[in-house]
């Protein structure tokens, strides 16, 4: 596989939320990356239509956010595009044994990430966030 000769580009709401992780990493690798950001208008925050009226013109597999897009591959899945855009950048590692365990520190932080997530929206209890403190501690320690 050779490298991609076109800016790869990212999909994804007007937000940090999934897309943080994909920009972070090009901006380390000090990598390009272009962007079409999707708005919710403030006036009706359920009003999702510029994404939905878009999202099956885009040509992807599985119509979904955040998106990549460059010459060599169209992908969806937060997951997917973090370990392509860490392979054209040279962050991955050469053998299987290596990958395997990049594999499962990313399946795990993706947990972590999805727990906290929920932390981050209205509908859930306030009451629970030191839930979620007391019960991420320890799970944080294996990343040491």
């Amino acid at each position: 596989t050779h490298p991609p000769t076109v800016m790869p580009t990212l999909g994804y709401w007007a937000i940090r939320g999934l897309g943080a992780a994909p920009r972070l990493l090009c901006a380390h690798a000090g990598a390009a990356l272009g962007e079409v950001l999707y708005s919710v208008p403030a006036a009706d925050p359920s009003d999702r239509t510029e994404w939905t009226d878009k999202k099956h013109s885009l040509g992807l597999e599985f119509a979904n956010l955040p998106w990549l897009k460059d010459d060599q591959v169209t992908l969806t899945q937060s997951l997917a595009i973090l370990t392509y855009l860490a392979d054209i950048h040279g962050y991955t590692p050469a053998d299987a044994a290596g990958r395997a365990r990049v594999n499962m520190l990313l399946g795990a932080a993706m947990d972590l990430s999805g727990q906290f997530t929920s932390c981050c929206y209205r509908w859930y209890a306030k009451e629970k966030h030191g839930e979620y403190s007391a019960a991420a501690a320890p799970r944080l320690a294996d990343f040491e």
